[in-house]
């Protein structure tokens, strides 16, 4: 009966009433959807664990800020993503650590957005609306990816219990509900186990369900003071990288109220040449560069006449809400400017731009003000 079956031209689609995904002729996936290419996955989930103090907030936050503005960072390409980060703990140190790389109001259009109250992973019902929430949190964002956090893992689970099982199971379920929902990477933020600095504190539950698990330390002696490195320790559908190092150091914000020094945490990212941080090969020119760049430019300008209505922006500006076309050049000044504004006489040439004479630019097209309340959705 076995020899009949497996020489049967008869092949079953259907078990259980679900669809069968037959291996037979099977296509391996070439366009794989990533937020940062081979760290972290669209529709999948993340956990970064560090212990107290070791600049958690100020990675992801560098990591976030990066993604919202599309910028390669360590090596590692990214690709721009609105940002909804649920800070549970301190919105505000948030923000502040944020605030080195979207300074200034230069990047007023970054969809990097912070949410200051919990959101319960364990709960249905609030999921059932986070997902409703965050769809349309994307579309008002105008970005084709998507990046949620949870910060920090202990205080979105209400009355979940980080040691159970069945309630971390719950949690990352629901989170993954996320992910496959919206296309969204899910990041949860959580700490190291106290004897074991490699692991998430509490249930293995974690550990067992993430697609990406990451464990932030401080580096040894050797290197300078400051520097933390995240190291890879689980990754379910790309092949495990090298540690990612950063410096966490003092940004100068200036002057507080009384006339003293203003400065909040930054971390930096390492170059790719470090020893902590991986190799990569120098990026190749695309045939279409041209026209990604010129697409990236209308985006810029689409954005920016969102947040700002009618007004007129300078070549600065532009320069640096550009996105990931122009990340092989962004290391030299010149070199970026020289394109950017090659682009933008593109743009003009075709009367999608215009320019006033004070050489500043904004998109040919009028757009109505709105007011901020009737443009972002509210998360309740």
């Amino acid at each position: 009966m076995l020899h009949q079956t497996l020489n049967s031209p008869f092949t079953p689609t259907i078990f259980m009433g679900e669809n069968l995904l037959s291996v037979n002729g099977h296509q391996l996936n070439r366009d794989r959807r990533y937020v940062v290419k081979g760290l972290l996955m669209a529709g999948q989930v993340s956990m970064l664990c560090g212990a107290p103090n070791t600049g958690k907030s100020a990675v992801i936050a560098a990591v976030a800020a990066h993604i919202a503005k599309g910028r390669d960072f360590a090596g590692y390409r990214t690709c721009r993503a609105a940002v909804l980060y649920v800070a549970a703990e301190d919105p505000n140190g948030i923000a502040d650590r944020a605030h080195p790389y979207l300074n200034a109001g230069m990047t007023a259009a970054s969809p990097f957005n912070i949410f200051p109250l919990p959101i319960n992973l364990c709960s249905d019902v609030k999921i059932d609306q986070f997902v409703d929430e965050l769809i349309a949190y994307q579309r008002t964002a105008n970005c084709d990816r998507l990046l949620a956090v949870f910060d920090t893992l202990n205080l979105c689970i209400g009355d979940g219990d980080e040691n159970s099982a069945r309630d971390m199971g719950k949690a990352v379920g629901n989170a993954q509900r996320i992910a496959r929902e919206t296309g969204a990477h899910v990041m949860i933020i959580h700490h190291t186990a106290g004897h074991d600095g490699n692991r998430p504190r509490g249930s293995t539950a974690m550990e067992g369900n993430v697609d990406t698990l990451l464990t932030l330390h401080r580096a040894d002696e050797q290197q300078p003071d400051g520097v933390v490195f995240i190291a890879q320790r689980k990754q379910r559908s790309v092949q495990k990288g090298q540690p990612i190092a950063f410096r966490i150091q003092a940004f100068d914000g200036g002057l507080d109220s009384e006339g003293e020094l203003l400065t909040v945490p930054m971390a930096v990212p390492f170059e790719p040449k470090s020893s902590l941080a991986p190799q990569t090969k120098k990026k190749q020119f695309k045939p279409s560069q041209a026209d990604e760049r010129l697409s990236d430019l209308r985006r810029v300008f689409s954005d920016l006449a969102t947040a700002r209505p009618n007004e007129w922006f300078d070549t600065a500006t532009i320069r640096s809400n550009t996105g990931v076309p122009f990340n092989n050049v962004r290391d030299n000044m010149e070199s970026l400017s020289r394109v950017v504004r090659k682009s933008l006489d593109a743009l003009l040439k075709a009367g999608e731009i215009e320019r006033n004479k004070d050489g500043c630019y904004r998109s040919s097209k009028r757009q109505p003000k709105e007011k901020a309340s009737d443009t972002l959705p509210t998360v309740h």
